[in-house]
């Protein structure tokens, strides 16, 4: 009896020795046969030490963190108190210069600091920070609430007959104003420019102050370049609007330029190439993560009014 079950022990035990050898090959072969995994980067950097005696790593730890994307306040051009906002990870005095583009954004160099209510509004910008003794530069899109308008050739035969303001520089977002978009705005109200010679429509630019959307057709009918427009009549003006947004109806305003052209061949080639250059920088600023050849100047937007082909 105990010959009987010493032999059934041993081809228990080899029962056993066998099934932990097939498993341990199954699981070498599955490691061998497997990709290597892709760590992903999940830790987070903790923001730098603000003491000038540390050189910042060549990271892009230093990206300016504003604390919001977009940025808005009261930015009011009837205030004479400025809205800033200050790098919430400013590392500390001659660590490094801050950049931005494209132009419009008023930015201390040295602090970070963004002046909101000297900014042009409503566009897209890229902040970046150079490390001293560097190029590396950590970039970091910021937005400045408010409304454009694109640039962009409209010819009156094809029906293009409107200039719609986009929101926060994207012209994906909903309607600034009206159906589906805010409830409350006010554009070329003339006690907010401060007198009717200011306004867009004593300018003959037919701009509804509900919407902020300008006709171009019926400002062309109102006389914006006389009774007879000739290739290359061109007037700017100034856009006073409030929004009922997180700007809480403060006053703001932007310049824009409109031009006119009887048929598209009489836009000068050079035109043409700038305005799709600058449609060209938009997309990138909105899908782009830095997109370093935005050195256009997206502002005073130009709107160019075409009769017809």
């Amino acid at each position: 009896m105990s010959r009987l079950l010493s032999r059934n022990y041993f081809y228990f035990s080899l029962v056993v020795l066998a099934i932990a050898v097939f498993f341990a090959c199954v699981k070498k072969t599955d490691e061998i046969t497997k990709p290597p995994v892709t760590p992903t980067d999940t830790v987070a950097i903790k923001p730098p030490v603000k003491d000038t005696s540390i050189t910042p790593p060549l990271r892009c730890a230093y990206s300016p963190d504003y604390g919001d994307t977009i940025l808005c306040g009261a930015q009011s051009v009837e205030s004479n108190v400025d809205y800033i906002v200050t790098p919430e990870n400013y590392p500390g005095n001659n660590i490094g210069k801050y950049v931005s583009y494209p132009d419009g954004l008023v930015l201390d160099a040295n602090t970070g600091a963004i002046n909101v209510t000297k900014s042009e509004s409503g566009m897209i910008f890229h902040v970046g920070f150079v490390p001293r003794g560097t190029t590396d530069t950590c970039f970091t899109k910021i937005i400045t609430s408010g409304i454009t308008y694109l640039d962009g050739i409209h010819i009156l035969a094809d029906g293009d007959t409107l200039a719609v303001p986009v929101y926060n520089g994207n012209p994906n977002l909903k309607p600034v104003c009206g159906t589906g978009g805010f409830s409350t705005c006010s554009f070329d109200n003339a006690t907010d420019a401060g007198g009717v010679n200011y306004t867009c429509n004593f300018k003959n630019i037919k701009i509804d102050t509900s919407t902020g959307v300008i006709s171009l057709s019926r400002s062309l009918i109102a006389g914006l370049f006389g009774v007879l427009p000739k290739n290359g009549d061109q007037k700017t003006a100034t856009v006073y609007y409030r929004l009922n947004d997180c700007s809480g109806m403060a006053l703001r305003k932007m310049d824009i330029n409109i031009s006119y052209y009887m048929t598209l061949s009489d836009v000068p080639a050079a035109l043409i190439n700038d305005i799709n250059t600058l449609q060209q920088a938009l997309i990138k600023s909105l899908f782009g993560r830095e997109g370093r050849d935005m050195s256009t100047n997206p502002r005073p937007p130009h709107i160019v009014i075409v009769a017809s082909h």
